[in-house]
């Protein structure tokens, strides 16, 4: 659930307060819904009026929102870009490769089925294309290398590519590996790419 819900207890909400916990809930249903039905459908096959019942939510609220069912799946997709990006700006992945992937590795998991289903054969992988300028900005290399840049972009697409093939097996297989055991992982073969990169 990307977007969190709000503990009421001890809480006095004016209205303006009130509309918008009312649209942060409307859409918070929506997107729960959208991700139960992908679990089980393609996108092209869901309609508004399927995903509005699953929510309990009217269309004339859905379309208040957002202009189709992409729209929304492109909301969530986006929230979930800026989550990952969020830890990408806090480490160094060459400085600080475990603490950088064991926290990637814990927000995949504590968003488990919306992870599941955003890296799932249900729905669109190009959103991933987003976040591959991050990495590569996060994982600099030497820049006076001697290897053929060429050479060290391929070795960071596998890299990357790789890992993500190997999360996702991780999700679809639910969680099957501990978060030190992926991590680890995913730490040796990008160990390899900046031992490579400093050569």
């Amino acid at each position: 659930m990307l977007i969190k819900k709000q503990n009421d207890d001890n809480i006095i909400l004016n209205r303006g307060d009130d509309m918008d916990r009312r649209i942060l809930l409307s859409k918070m249903m929506l997107q729960e819904a959208l991700i139960k039905i992908l679990e089980q459908k393609k996108l092209s096959e869901i309609s508004v009026l399927e995903l509005c019942e699953k929510a309990n939510v009217n269309r004339t609220t859905f379309y208040k929102y957002y202009r189709d069912i992409s729209d929304l799946l492109d909301e969530i997709k986006a929230e979930f870009v800026v989550e990952l990006a969020n830890i990408l700006k806090m480490y160094n992945m060459k400085e600080d490769n475990d603490k950088a992937i064991t926290k990637i590795m814990l927000l995949l998991k504590e968003k488990g089925k919306y992870a599941k289903v955003l890296l799932g054969k249900n729905v669109n992988q190009a959103f991933l294309d987003d976040l591959y300028p991050y990495f590569i900005k996060k994982s600099s290399l030497n820049k006076d290398s001697k290897k053929n840049k060429a050479v060290i972009d391929g070795y960071f697409i596998m890299l990357y590519y790789g890992s993500i093939g190997l999360i996702r097996n991780w999700l679809n297989n639910d969680f099957n590996l501990s978060i030190e055991e992926i991590t680890e992982i995913i730490k040796n073969i990008s160990t390899y790419y900046y031992e490579l990169g400093d050569e």
